[in-house]
């Protein structure tokens, strides 16, 4: 297939539906590199032809949204998918794509209704402004459910969880399409929604926690005073600092792996948002169990049992993988489905299916990978799970991404398993630091 267009040095490529320049031997040249070929084009390209003919001594095919659209002497299809079919019938280097943009963004990007680079970003930069108010709530969930949590109060964090999943459902179907006199806002309706969502999470958590005050005995006389021990806010600074730019490269580090993938078109950004999309569905069950382990050792460590702990431990890690495996081959045997829920073309589906394949393969490895991530966390080795959670994702992940995706001609998707391939590193690591037993201590035990 080959693209043919007279473009300016700001890439324009017309104007009011008018060439932007007429001469005569570029008006020649393409004479002749087209006659007895096939020619592409939009529909309004075809009605900017002298009487909005198709072009003499040439196979044009019309491809529009219009599902009445007729044009005498013209082939006309109504999708991309029709499209590719029709041309299935001749050979690629007798095609030639002559406009519009649509057409255009489909040859360079894959998909044209996703390939207005600018809008994504327009859209991407809205999507963010409005999230950025949902952050206040977002950072008081993450405390209050962390420590109800960690004290042993698992439901009331699940239940208001479910409830802002349920919210967020109902508000992006409202106000992304405007539905029962909701506006329709398309993309910011999303953030919205999921701003609402994470306040309607952060009352929950808060209203139950401040009511049961004979139960959270740690929440009387919270907010009267800001004062904080000196050995307490060393111990923060030693422990949490890891914590936090652990979190800060870590998120830095899945950006650019995600903007290394898309070099290879937005397609495989859409395909990537749906799979990461389903697999966040499935990735609950090891994300939970990983946190359990935190929570169950955590305990033991700090009543100082350590032999239970280390047993508990190998027990739930290896729990995780088993459930998590079962959970993986439901995931594999189904992916085929969940990318039909979704309004795009039939390219994007198929390599969404074959991303949440992947992402199921390599569940058991995460589930093992984020149990043992939080068994050295419980035992303060927070310098430990930095260097092995976003040092190795920035030293080893990202480079492989990086120069798979540019210099190299492979699939997206076996560069994808490359990059989860290399994790078995970190495996290693974790295994071997956990069968040391380095992280049984009781961090809380001493006042420094």
């Amino acid at each position: 297939m080959n693209l043919i267009v007279n473009a300016d040095k700001n890439w324009g490529i017309g104007k009011n539906n008018e060439l932007l320049v007429h001469i005569p031997n570029d008006m020649k040249m393409f004479r002749q590199m087209t006659t007895g070929k096939v020619v592409v084009m939009g529909r309004k390209t075809l009605e900017s032809f002298p009487n909005g003919m198709p072009l003499p001594k040439r196979t044009n095919i019309v491809l529009t949204h219009d599902k009445d659209y007729d044009a005498k002497g013209a082939i006309v299809v109504g999708s991309k998918e029709e499209l590719l079919d029709e041309l299935e019938e001749y050979k690629d280097e007798d095609i030639f794509i002559i406009g519009g943009e649509s057409l255009i963004q489909i040859y360079l990007n894959g998909s044209s209704d996703g390939g207005d680079l600018a809008a994504a970003l327009r859209y991407g930069r809205q999507y963010m402004l409005v999230m950025l108010c949902g952050l206040p709530a977002f950072m008081m969930v993450q405390t209050y459910a962390s420590t109800l949590r960690e004290c042993g109060e698992t439901m009331v964090p699940m239940k208001a969880g479910v409830t802002a999943v349920l919210v967020n459902l109902v508000f992006n179907y409202l106000l992304i399409y405007g539905k029962f006199g909701f506006p329709e806002l398309g993309v910011v309706g999303a953030a919205i929604a999921t701003v609402l969502s994470r306040y309607v999470e952060m009352a929950i958590v808060l209203i139950w926690t401040h009511k049961h005050k004979e139960i959270n005995t740690y929440i009387v006389g919270l907010y009267k005073t800001m004062k904080i021990p000196g050995y307490l806010i060393k111990k923060f600074i030693i422990k949490g600092s890891p914590l936090l730019f652990n979190e800060t490269l870590w998120a830095a580090a899945q950006a650019t792996l995600m903007q290394c993938y898309s070099v290879r078109g937005l397609s495989v950004v859409a395909a990537f948002n749906i799979a990461n999309t389903i697999a966040n569905l499935f990735n609950v069950v090891f994300i939970a169990l990983g946190d359990s382990v935190a929570i169950v050792v955590g305990q033991r460590l700090g009543a100082g049992k350590m032999d239970e702990a280390r047993d508990l431990d190998n027990k739930m890690i290896a729990f995780s993988v088993m459930c998590c495996t079962g959970v993986a081959i439901v995931m594999f045997l189904i992916a085929p489905l969940f990318p039909q829920l979704y309004n795009t073309d039939s390219t994007t589906r198929h390599l969404a299916e074959y991303l949440i394949m992947t992402q199921a393969v390599f569940m058991p490895q995460n589930a093992f990978l984020h149990a043992t991530y939080f068994t050295l966390r419980s035992g303060g080795k927070t310098v430990v799970t930095f260097f092995f959670d976003s040092v190795f994702v920035w030293i080893v992940s990202v480079p492989i991404a990086f120069v798979l995706s540019r210099f190299t001609g492979l699939f997206v998707v076996v560069i994808f398993a490359c990059v989860n391939i290399a994790d078995w590193i970190k495996c290693v690591i974790g295994f071997v630091l956990v069968k040391k037993g380095v992280w049984l201590q009781n961090i809380v035990s001493q006042k420094e």
